[in-house]
């Protein structure tokens, strides 16, 4: 199950109906409760298929940003009458098969087509700061039982910062 904080789903509880999306109604949020829902999406690939430094022929890149993006559109069409085309946050998750050093960085590269996914799936009307907040994805320490893995969490609102 997945805790509050966004760490890994557990990869045995999958929900063939759900593809994948699973929601979650309450996230804590710096030590107090919230009603701040959200949805994780567990997505197919579980290395990110871009990074930044990778320097791929337009036309191979091309193709994995249209897959992205429609995996990501699929599996989130359904949570439309959730978010209501209210903002959203979107965060990348991807834990990696080993601990070595990597850049959360690079894999902004994938995390763009994710949000131009959730777009075309019409759950917000376009990718503006009015509408999604996108955070820095984020690397999880490596778990030999569960393997590499990615996906995306998306809440329901917007933090406001000072």
């Amino acid at each position: 199950m997945l805790q509050a904080d966004g760490d890994a789903p557990a990869r045995a509880g999958r929900d063939s109906a759900a593809r994948g999306t699973r929601i979650l109604p309450q996230m804590h949020q710096q030590g107090r409760r919230s009603r701040m829902s959200a949805a994780i999406i567990e997505l197919s690939f579980p290395n990110p298929p871009l990074n930044l430094n990778q320097r791929l022929h337009w036309a191979k890149k091309a193709d994995i940003t249209r897959a992205i993006r429609l995996e990501v559109a699929l599996k989130t069409k359904p949570l439309r009458a959730q978010f209501e085309g209210e903002p959203i946050t979107v965060r990348l998750h991807w834990r990696p098969r080993d601990n070595r050093r990597r850049d959360p960085s690079n894999t902004i590269a994938t995390q763009k087509p994710a949000v131009d996914g959730i777009v075309d799936a019409g759950l917000v009307p376009d990718d503006t700061p009015e509408y999604v907040d996108e955070l820095m994805p984020r690397i999880h320490k490596a778990d030999k039982a569960l393997g590499a893995s990615c996906w995306l969490e998306i809440r329901k609102g917007i933090e406001e910062y000072e």
